[in-house]
């Protein structure tokens, strides 16, 4: 019977048998007796994967896949885009529509604007015109008021001069009886001007008023159109135009080498990742150890990683042991194997990662020095 391939001929270690017991020396050589054997490592399933494992990109449901802008094996750098969707037209046109909206409303905000400040200057101006042109008006008309209070002091005296000369002389009378008609002249002027000053007083205040009220009335008027133009909204729906455009494009999520390309121009997406990818300048073992055999791994214990597909021994530092205890991921190839082990996740950091990269999820051995050895 031909030999079984070695593929199929791996076994996996008994739960609880995880340290590996090895010859040291050979057989000796009179007696033909084995040599002592001694514990060297804890033993384990595990795979090739990259730092930070494996990555699927995807999209979500209700689009098409448009076009793939990669290829498998080819390096990206974080944020290159990877894949097109069929939404992204349809996402460009909304853009352009809510930004066209958006300028519209500036443009219409400035103009409304300049307006309103324009109407709150002139009212200002109304205003200062009111508490500065009016006063003059109202001194100018009480200066008037006390020249004809003056004029009818005089007046007054100059015709009890003549009242005193008529008695005895009838050319004063005459000058007597026109001197009276001058002050009665100027009586009536001084009550028209104080009642004039009494209008210019009163309407000075008035006009003062009003133009407040007119300035109160710009600069409310100027603020609730201002407020009626939602330019927050149309710059939030401009944004927000922006994050589904940008959904569209698929972009890549870490730098690394794309793995494996599953999806296809017009297929739907969000059945399955488009493609995989990972960054695989380093890499790593990652070891299913067995629950009871955990205690024996330490940080930085070293490991060798082997397998039929490897050309060698792989070796490498344990970077990170888990904390979790988990059903195994990792299925050995032998069928007689326990398919249903709890587990602990080891992560073991590759010396060399030139070979391993090129086989991601390789299935290995992996083999930890145990704890308490000598290094």
């Amino acid at each position: 019977m031909a030999a079984a391939p070695a593929s199929t001929r791996r076994r996996s270690p008994s739960p609880g048998l995880g340290v590996i017991l090895v010859l040291v020396g050979g057989l000796a050589s009179a007696g033909g007796l084995a040599a002592p054997m001694d514990p060297v490592g804890v033993a384990a399933l595990g795979r090739l994967q990259p730092d930070g494992e494996v990555v699927d990109v995807a999209s979500p449901l209700g689009d098409r896949i448009a076009s793939i802008v990669v290829k498998e094996g080819q390096e990206v750098a974080l944020g290159d885009p990877l894949v097109h969707l069929e939404s992204e037209a349809e996402r460009r046109a909304e853009l352009a529509l809510a930004a066209a909206r958006l300028q519209e409303a500036e443009a219409r905000y400035a103009a409304e604007r300049r307006y309103g400040e324009a109407t709150v200057a002139e009212a200002k101006l109304r205003l200062r015109q009111a508490e500065e042109l009016l006063p003059l008006d109202v001194r100018a008309q009480q200066a008037s008021v006390r020249r004809l209070e003056a004029e009818l002091a005089n007046s007054k005296r100059d015709l009890r001069r003549l009242e005193v000369l008529a008695r005895s002389d009838s050319a004063a009378e005459r000058d007597r009886d026109h001197q009276a008609l001058a002050q009665r002249s100027t009586g009536a002027e001084l009550d028209k001007a104080r009642a004039e000053l009494e209008k210019l007083t009163r309407k000075r205040t008035l006009d003062a008023a009003v133009a407040r009220a007119q300035v109160e009335s710009a600069q409310a008027g100027l603020a609730r159109t201002l407020a009626s133009i939602e330019l927050e909204s149309l710059r939030r729906g401009v944004a927000l135009a922006k994050a589904r455009l940008a959904r569209t494009v698929m972009r890549a999520p870490v730098r690394g080498r794309i793995l494996k390309i599953i999806g296809r121009a017009g297929e739907a997406t969000g059945g399955q990742p488009i493609l995989q990818m990972g960054d695989v300048r380093q890499m790593y073992a990652l070891a299913e150890v067995y629950e009871t055999d955990a205690r024996a791994v330490q940080m930085g214990a070293r490991a060798r990683v082997s397998s039929p597909a490897l050309h060698g021994v792989l070796t490498g530092t344990v970077d990170r042991v888990g904390t979790l205890v988990s059903k195994n991921d990792i299925f050995d190839l032998d069928p007689a194997a326990d398919i249903d082990r709890r587990v602990i996740e080891v992560y073991v950091r590759l010396d060399d990662s030139s070979i391993a990269r090129s086989l991601v999820n390789l299935q290995v051995d992996v083999v930890i020095e145990a704890a308490g050895r000598g290094r």
